[in-house]
Parts: structure tokens; C-alpha cells; sequence
């Protein structure tokens, strides 16, 4: 425990060094819940995220006590329907590991911050056509709502086509 206070404590004072806890620079994200709290405690300005790979029951009153409105939940955590309900009253996810053009078009749907995958290639065309879609579909060409854009993060910076149809094809098997 003292191990993981210090681990923390020199993590903020590395962000704190590098001027980056404003303006959303650094957001510290974790499944161990405690350190995000002791992170908390040392700067309230740093965004905090609490990492999960299920459900947790109660997501307002859980994320409340972290002072916090983000999740970073593993695909499978919650369904798409339960997101958008949770998004809608305002928690914000950034989720991983999104392989899926399928699964991605859905966490769009869902109005989801953020989509981590191995294929940015992939979403980046997945957006443009929902984007495209959405800018089609009003014959204003002005949205009725803000889209809210999710960040693309991705393992690889120049990912190879062939990757993501080497690992399309080892999920059909």
C-alpha cells in the first residue's frame, strides 16, 4: 500500500512538473479506484477515470464518490443500450478494446467519448461515414444536436490493412 501512495504521489508530481493538470492535458485513469481517489486528494483539478472490466451497479453514486463523470470500461461491461442511457445523463466513456466496425458504429450510436482500438484505420472510416451520414441526413446542413466526435487511439501509428483483415478473419473462425 505505501508502495502504490508513493507511485501516485510521484505520478501527480510528474504531471504538476509539467505544467499539464490544467486544460485537461493528463487524465489519470486506473482500475485500482483507491490510487484515482488519492489522486484526487493530492490535485481535484487533475480528471480522473476509473478504469473497469464489468458493470458496476449504481454508476452515479460510484462515480460520485471519485468526484468524476468518466468510465473507461472493457467493451463488454455494459451494452450499448445501457451506454446511451448513461451517456444521455451525462457519464462519459472512453471504451476499450474496440476491433469492430459493428461495435464501433453502435459506441457511436451511444455517444460514447471515446473508442480505444488496435485499428484507428478502421474507425477513422467508420466516423467519416457517420459523419457524412449525419450532415446528409439534415437538409439544413445544420445539426440539430452537437455531435460529439470520439477520440481515435489506436496500439499502431500507421497500422498495415492486412492486420485488421488478418484479425477479421481469425474472429470468424
Amino acid at each position: 500500500a505505501a508502495t502504490a501512495r508513493v507511485r501516485v504521489e510521484k505520478t501527480v508530481a510528474l504531471v504538476e512538473e509539467l505544467g499539464m493538470e490544467t486544460d485537461a492535458q493528463a487524465v489519470i485513469s486506473s482500475f485500482e479506484h483507491a490510487y484515482l481517489e488519492h489522486v484526487h486528494e493530492l490535485n481535484s483539478k487533475l480528471p480522473i477515470q476509473l478504469l473497469t472490466t464489468k458493470a458496476i451497479s449504481n454508476p452515479d453514486d460510484y462515480l460520485a464518490k471519485y468526484d468524476t463523470r468518466s468510465f473507461n470500461p472493457k467493451l463488454s461491461a455494459w451494452d450499448y443500450e445501457e451506454i446511451k442511457e448513461m451517456s444521455d445523463r451525462g457519464i462519459l466513456f472512453n471504451v476499450w478494446t474496440v476491433n469492430d466496425e459493428d461495435a464501433m458504429k453502435a459506441l457511436i450510436e451511444a455517444n460514447v467519448q471515446g473508442i480505444i482500438t488496435d485499428f484507428p484505420q478502421v474507425l477513422l472510416q467508420v466516423l467519416v461515414y457517420h459523419l457524412q451520414k449525419s450532415s446528409h441526413s439534415d437538409k439544413s446542413c445544420t445539426p440539430k444536436k452537437k455531435i460529439r466526435h470520439p477520440q481515435i487511439s489506436g496500439l499502431y501509428p500507421n497500422p498495415d490493412e492486412r492486420q485488421h483483415k488478418a484479425y477479421t478473419d481469425s474472429q470468424s473462425r
